[in-house]
């Protein structure tokens, strides 16, 4: 997969977005990091539209959630996540 945007995951390349503000947030920070895959937190506690956004998206507030070109993977799944 690349990652290709701001706010979006396209398949993990350069850049991408993940909805942070938890342990688990913190354990899938590290496996994007050690899969050496680039991406961008959102601190949904703390910007309201973000979290307001992400509650539209996926219907819920939950966190992590990675978005890859409108397709979403929430919590523990991120953890399968490779390049």
């Amino acid at each position: 997969m690349a990652v290709d945007g701001a706010i979006r995951m396209g398949g993990f390349s350069d850049e991408g977005s993940l909805y942070d503000g938890c342990l688990l947030c913190m354990n899938v920070i590290q496996h994007l990091e050690n899969q050496g895959i680039d991406y961008q937190t959102m601190n949904i506690l703390e910007d309201h539209q973000q979290r307001d956004g992400l509650k539209r998206k996926i219907g819920e507030v939950y966190v992590p959630v990675l978005e890859d070109e409108g397709q979403f993977t929430i919590g523990e799944d991120i953890l399968q996540t490779d390049r």
